[in-house]
């Protein structure tokens, strides 16, 4: 990482924006920054440190804290860095928590943090994060280091640059972790863990499986179960045997059966066919009869389409009657319409006369309404003219009290003023106390929250061992059962088979033909349905058991990390821990209550001198605004005065009683209202006289159509009606009631159709079946099927109890067959997998450090890059010290069970011996440290893809150095610029002012720090 420039804006000492663009280095790599104590040099180290990471460059320096004292309120605190990463430009742009003016009246609000990283690809800048915590993983993972590893390696501040130096060995490790990258020996180390213990479980369940198939067999051995299964193959070809006859046997006797069926069902086929045929020719009476109804029925349907038509004619004779009398009262009725509008019409032409003289009316009432109209606005105008005036003179008077109360609050603001400034002194003491009681209430609240995880992670524990403790007895439980009804099954099949003995033939067992003592066959024996329910019932408990062990094992390292962090967050509280949660908070709200009571006060300050100068200002336009008032109440008041006169001069020439508008509109309205009334009347009469003579004359022509209409249809009628008698007649009906009885019958035809079609039928089928039937049983004698069925079923229970035999042996046979290839095969897989186990257990036992020296995979690579620092810090330290010192790694271990490999020791060349790095003087350490920050920026540069170690920062350190040691230490750092690393030293000894042409000189002013680059 090489800095390009950094801006800062109201950061610590810098009040105003503060740009430093390291350019202006012009390619000088090693540079000094000094000035004055307290000017801000190390704030620069704290703006590039924050910008990274929000984060100053000691934990002491809180980001919030960061903010000038000197900076103006509308200012913001922010900082901007750009810097290159090998080829890649970047810029950051951070700012903290704060609090800044309303845009919006008085006070303040509190401004979020914000921070944003672009990427710089020439003139064009691409937004890579948004988000204050986004932006610090992003820069973490560009860097390669988070912002504690970035203090010990690259910005090296006042107290902390000998960290690296005397650091544990786990401290140390997590450094060189980041840096160089070493996560993978880390993960074939639990890869090879995983693998180790995989095996090691497979190896065991490989176990567990064969004495679980040996006892699922009923024996102790793989000889013993081989023995059985020749005796079981013997036993199933024997079954076989017997059941090969038995089924030829069977198959003859399903064959008689089936022959004698075929002929029964012949001799029963022709007895019914004669039976039915018999209940047929017992209905050839009946369907004669049908037969004649259907004739009539017939005729009967043709005449109805006849009579509908003579129906129809005969209906519309009375409707066209019945209308004919409706329309003659109609037409008298138009008729007397007619009259009576002639009358109406008559009375409306007589009131002509009236119609006139209310017209005359109206235009006259028009004109006074005119004269009227201007009258009132004048008045109007008069009357708002007034109202201004005296408006005016209110605002006037009010002005003049705002301006007298105005004087007085400013009087009252002066003395507030005054207070204010004696309470402001206070804000810096209190603002101490409540940051550090705020600190402590969030670590005492850590604590609680750990403390109570504490206690529901050792009830997890608890309960999960009661769950473990359970499963393991429900699975040794669940053996136990399936161990018995394993035996008794045995015993059941035992029992099967000396049922089956009879004396004189040979067992299939041992051979014997005479039987001593014969198996008993016991009740409620289990069945192989049964064995096999519960061997699944025990693979199922061992994979339950096999889980709680996991969340047992998980909730037990759960509760050791809630340990460690416990003692972590105790030993941070320090002076703290003896206070309660509450104590602390109550504490915590009196400093806040302070801070925040003379913070205000602070803060109205400003806005006060602000408010004052606007009072002043509102003084002097007060002022001026009671001249201008007094100037527009005159104006209005004279223009008033003309506008009255005026409206008395034209009230003059209205008659008193048209003066008032809404007299003269309300005369106006009425007499419109009336003329349209009158209007309206002759125009309705006119129209209902010219509609009653239209009405009239239809209604006549409309009864004129009606009557030939009629006419008409009476002839039709008449014709129609003497062809219907007439064809009824012809067809054989003897009158028309006769007619009637068939014609209600009509819908009877179709089923009639249907049941003579049906009849005809069924006698041709039933005559045909009779002969087929007699024809068939021609030859043959009915059997007797009971006694066959008798021999068919006997030999059937024979073929059943065959194939069960068989059944039985050849599942035992399957079954000791299954468990004997599986056993040969676990036994196979069990000699590979041990073979694998030895070299896989081996190994992981070297990689997870089970050695001599205590160290794993990981932190051997770590050691050896760890060699490859101190060798390249000693070429620098050897100079420094005048080839008294080296840096070396030593791999013994402080105390049990902590880890080793990582610790470093100084060998003084003067004595011959060892010794720990603390015992180094001020000076010396400094040296050595410097030293190994250099080493290790060489070596981590050195391997392809590790971090960018461009640029290194030191804060202090020179001035416990002796002459000489400072000029060996400063040359080291100028030969530093041969390999392009860049290097700003922060420090106030004299000698360095004058070797060093490149300086960053900050200068200290009464409202705030600068900083400016001097090359030459």
């Amino acid at each position: 990482m090489k800095p390009l420039q950094l801006t800062m804006s109201a950061f610590g000492p810098y009040a105003s924006e503060q740009s430093l663009d390291f350019a202006d280095l012009k390619g000088r790599k090693f540079f000094l920054i000094h000035g004055a104590t307290g000017a801000g040099k190390t704030t620069i180290l704290d703006a590039i440190c924050y910008a990274l990471y929000g984060s100053a460059t000691s934990d002491l320096r809180e980001a919030k804290a960061l903010r000038s004292d000197h900076a103006d309120p509308l200012v913001l605190t922010e900082v901007s860095f750009t810097f290159a990463i090998g080829n890649e430009v970047y810029r950051v742009r951070r700012s903290p928590r704060q609090e800044r003016p309303k845009k919006k009246g008085d006070g303040v609000t509190e401004q979020q943090p914000e921070a944003e990283l672009y990427k710089i690809d020439g003139e064009k800048e691409t937004l890579l994060e948004a988000k204050y915590e986004n932006v610090t993983r992003k820069i973490t993972d560009l860097l390669g280091f988070q912002c504690s590893q970035f203090r010990q390696v690259v910005l090296l501040p006042q107290g902390e640059f000998r960290k690296l130096l005397v650091a544990k060995s786990e401290e140390r490790q997590q450094i060189m972790k980041m840096l160089f990258k070493t996560e993978l020996y880390q993960r074939i180390e639990e890869h090879l863990k995983k693998k180790a213990k995989e095996k090691a479980d497979a190896i065991k369940a490989i176990y567990e499986k064969k004495e679980w198939l040996l006892a699922e067999a009923g024996t102790d051995s793989l000889a013993s179960l081989e023995e059985t299964i020749a005796k079981l193959k013997i036993e199933t070809e024997t079954a076989n045997k017997k059941l090969q006859t038995v089924q030829i046997e069977y198959q003859q006797a399903q064959e008689q059966l089936n022959e004698a069926n075929l002929v029964d069902q012949k001799f029963k086929e022709y007895e019914s066919a004669k039976e039915a045929f018999g209940q047929v020719n017992l209905l050839l009476s009946e369907m004669e009869a049908k037969r004649s109804e259907l004739v009539m029925l017939e005729r009967a349907e043709k005449l109805a389409e006849a009579e509908k038509i003579v129906w129809k004619l005969q209906q519309d004779s009375k409707q066209y009657q019945e209308a004919e009398v409706k329309q003659k009262q109609a037409v008298e009725i138009t008729q007397q319409k007619v009259k009576d509008a002639q009358t109406a019409f008559q009375v409306e032409r007589e009131k002509e006369a009236e119609r006139q003289s209310l017209d005359n009316q109206i235009l006259k009432l028009k004109e006074y309404v005119k004269q009227t109209s201007a009258l009132t606005e004048t008045k109007k105008a008069w009357q708002d003219k007034a109202a201004v005036a005296k408006k005016t003179l209110v605002e006037k008077n009010k002005v003049e009290e705002k301006l007298a109360n105005l004087e007085a609050d400013l009087q009252k603001m002066l003395e507030l003023e005054q207070g204010y400034l004696v309470e402001t002194a206070k804000v810096d003491s209190y603002k101490m106390q409540v940051d550090a009681l705020s600190k402590a209430v969030d670590k005492h609240q850590q604590l609680s929250k750990v403390q109570k995880e504490i206690s529901r992670a050792k009830n997890l524990v608890q309960q999960l061992q009661l769950t473990l403790d359970k499963v393991r007895e429900e699975r040794q439980a669940m053996q136990t059962e399936l161990g018995k009804m394993q035996h008794l099954f045995n015993i059941g099949q035992a029992g099967l088979l000396a049922k089956e003995l009879k004396t004189g033939e040979p067992c299939p067992v041992c051979g014997a033909k005479e039987h001593l003592k014969l198996a008993v066959l016991l009740e409620d024996l289990p069945t192989q349905q049964t064995i096999d329910a519960l061997q699944e019932k025990v693979v199922q408990l061992e994979e339950k058991q096999a889980k709680s062990q996991a969340d047992l094992q998980q909730a037990m390292i759960r509760q050791e990390t809630l340990v460690a962090q416990n003692e972590h967050f105790t030993k941070e509280l320090a002076e703290f821990a003896s206070f309660s949660l509450e104590e602390l908070r109550h504490k915590a709200n009196i400093a806040k209550q302070q801070y925040e009571t003379t913070h205000t006060i602070m803060q109205k300050l400003a806005p006060l001198k602000e408010k004052i100068a606007r009072y002043k200002e509102s003084q002097e336009r007060g002022a001026k605004r009671q001249k201008e008032m007094q100037e527009a109440f005159q104006r209005a008041d004279g223009e008033a005065q003309a506008l009255q006169a005026v409206f008395q001069e034209r009230e003059q020439s209205v008659p008193e009683e048209y003066r008032e508008l809404e007299v003269l509109q309300t005369l106006l309205r009425e007499g419109r209202e009336k003329q349209l009334i009158l209007k309206e009347s002759f125009e309705r009469a006119q129209q209902s006289l010219l509609a009653a003579k239209e009405a009239a004359a239809s209604a006549i022509a409309t009864l004129q159509s009606l009557q030939m209409n009629l006419k008409q249809i009476q002839t039709e009628f008449e014709t129609e009606k003497t062809a219907f008698y007439a064809r009824m007649e012809a067809e054989g009906f003897a009158d028309f009631s006769a007619y009637v009885q068939m014609r209600q019958q009509l819908g009877d035809i179709p089923a009639l159709r249907d049941r003579l079609l049906r009849l005809d039928r069924n006698f041709a089928a039933g005559k045909e079946r009779v002969k087929r039937a007699k024809a068939a049983i021609q030859g043959f004698t009915q059997p007797n099927l009971e006694e066959i069925k008798t021999s068919y079923h006997h030999l059937q229970g024979m073929q059943a109890q065959a194939i069960g035999d068989l059944a039985k042996f050849k599942l035992a046979l399957e079954k000791q067959q299954k468990n004997a290839k599986q056993i040969h095969a676990l036994e196979a897989e069990l000699m590979k997998m041990q073979t694998e186990n030895g070299v896989l257990a081996k190994l992981y036992q070297v990689t997870r450090g089970d050695n001599k020296f205590s160290m794993n995979l990981q932190r051997f690579v770590l050691g050896s890059l760890l060699e490859q620092v101190t060798e390249a810090a000693n070429v620098m330290l050897k100079t420094m010290s005048k080839s008294r010192y080296l840096l070396q790694r030593t791999t013994d271990v402080a105390r049990k069970g902590s880890a080793s490999g990582l610790d470093l020791e100084v060998f003084d060349n003067h004595t011959g011996i060892a010794r720990s790095v603390a015992t180094l003087s001020g000076g010396e350490t400094f040296l050595a440290s410097l030293a190994l920050a250099l080493g290790l920026a060489d070596v981590v540069q050195q391997y392809a893809g590790g971090i960018r170690l461009d640029t290194i920062f030191v804060d202090e350190g020179f001035g416990t150095l002796d002459p000489e040691s400072l000029d060996m230490a400063l040359n080291t750092l100028i030969e530093l610029q041969n390999g392009g690393r860049l290097v700003g030293i922060i420090s106030h000894v004299p000698e360095l002012k004058e070797r060093i042409d490149a300086r960053l000189q900050v200068s200290i002013g009464k409202h705030g720090s600068s900083a400016k680059f001097y090359v030459g």
